[in-house]
């Protein structure tokens, strides 16, 4: 089996939903190069249903490792839901692995990041993440 195929220990992707309209991804493992397949395929599959949700919560709680691709994914799959109007909402706790990646890299102001996932399922409307952007671009 390869890394990243279904199946792979690795890195294991499931998914909910938190309402009619937020979709979860449950992360456990390692985000990487050879693991990303199964997030961007598990991302588009969510992107692909009728009706498209209103935002999809990426919740790397359990995930151990990220590496630069894995960064490169969740940007990207930020960008793609976004040309959707879908927003991706990442979990990461400052104390996670991935929440330490996040702010070493400078991520965590890229992308849309909360503490919990009760934060992110509840958070405001879909263009509320364009504001904040435009204004944190606004301010340097």
């Amino acid at each position: 089996m390869w890394p990243g195929e279904p199946g792979s220990r690795r890195l294991t992707v499931s998914c909910s939903h938190a309402n009619r309209h937020i979709v979860v991804l449950d992360l456990a493992g390692e985000l990487d190069s050879g693991t990303l397949l199964l997030l961007t395929r598990e991302i588009a599959a969510v992107l692909a249903r009728e009706p498209v949700p209103e935002a999809v919560v990426v919740d790397l709680g359990a995930v151990v490792a990220v590496s630069a691709a894995g960064l490169r994914a969740l940007y990207a799959a930020q960008d793609h839901a976004g040309g959707k109007g879908v927003a991706v909402r990442v979990v990461a706790g400052r104390c996670s692995n991935a929440g330490r990646v996040l702010d070493a890299t400078g991520m965590r102001a890229v992308l849309d990041v909360y503490s919990t996932r009760a934060a992110a399922v509840a958070s405001g409307d879909r263009d509320r993440f364009v504001r904040e952007m435009r204004g944190r671009w606004a301010r340097g």
